[in-house]
């Protein structure tokens, strides 16, 4: 009798143990997909991505934007996908000009330290009215949480964020002198707060693996410069589409320190490359073809 007790008691402490493990896991949502392969898209100009976002360091949302014509509407989100707050942005694009590459950064406490929503952006446009060859141009700029223009960084031209000895900074390699032509220059700003750990720059890695192409935007071909950590001889050069599938991959080593990239199969539109040494992302860059 004993022993049939001692079993039984056994086995509901069992249970009460399985199912209190079970009802950890708590079902928070189950409905419409909320967003396609990587959480963003774009189409026709429009973009359009649901991700989550360290905005401070103590503070994590759910943040959807879409960009659409001239303007950005960046909503966020608790975790209850209850509405957070809006910012509402006007790029001002003149008639006929479309964007043709876009990209957001959203903080507290990097660009200022107001406690308000800054917005970075960087895009490219193109002038659908102009005749061939089609003109693009290039803007990086930060806007405030009222969506008015705070910082306007001109013809510098996408700028990567970078942390370094705990102080935030964008780095700019090139500037557009016209639709074609581009000037080789390093130009850096810094920023009064601090980049958050959703960025995951090496940026010691990054600074020896230097990585990027020319022209961007191109049409059927651009040339890809990088430049090895001294302790690697062999690297991938992988490119994925916009929606994380690698398209293309080159094996190169240090000899030439570029690459000509055949684009007559790829379409328009944003694309990811990096470079690649036994599993380790060296540094990884975007890239745009143009329409």
């Amino acid at each position: 009798m004993k022993s049939t007790l001692k079993i039984l008691f056994t086995l509901s402490v069992l249970v009460l143990f399985e199912t209190t493990v079970i009802s950890q896991v708590t079902l928070e949502y189950q409905g419409p997909r909320i967003a396609p392969s990587n959480s963003w898209f774009s189409q026709d100009g429009n973009y359009w991505g649901f991700y989550s976002a360290s905005v401070s360091a103590t503070e994590t949302k759910f943040l959807e934007y879409e960009a659409s014509g001239s303007n950005v509407a960046v909503t966020f989100y608790n975790y209850d996908f209850s509405i957070f707050d809006n910012i509402l942005i006007d790029l001002q694009l003149p008639s006929g000009v479309v964007m043709t590459g876009f990209d957001i950064y959203v903080s507290r406490n990097t660009f200022d330290l107001d406690n308000d929503f800054e917005i970075f952006v960087q895009t490219v446009t193109q002038d659908t009215l102009a005749s061939f060859p089609f003109l693009y141009s290039n803007f990086t700029r930060i806007y405030e949480h009222n969506g008015l223009i705070k910082h306007d960084f001109g013809n510098l031209t996408w700028g990567n964020l970078h942390e370094i000895d705990n102080k935030a900074l964008i780095m700019f390699q090139s500037e557009r002198v016209n639709d074609t032509i581009f000037n080789d220059t390093t130009v850096i700003y810094s920023f009064p707060g601090q980049l958050l750990s959703s960025i995951g720059h090496d940026e010691q890695t990054a600074q020896e693996a230097a990585l990027k192409n020319f022209p961007n935007p191109f049409g059927n071909s651009t040339t890809i410069e990088f430049d090895l950590p001294k302790n690697i001889s062999v690297a991938n050069l992988n490119v994925f589409d916009q929606t994380g599938k690698m398209i293309k991959t080159l094996k190169v080593n240090s000899r030439f320190g570029k690459v000509l990239l055949n684009t007559n199969d790829f379409g328009p539109g944003l694309y990811f490359y990096n470079l690649e040494s036994e599993g380790e992302v060296l540094n990884s860059k975007k890239m745009i073809k143009a329409k």
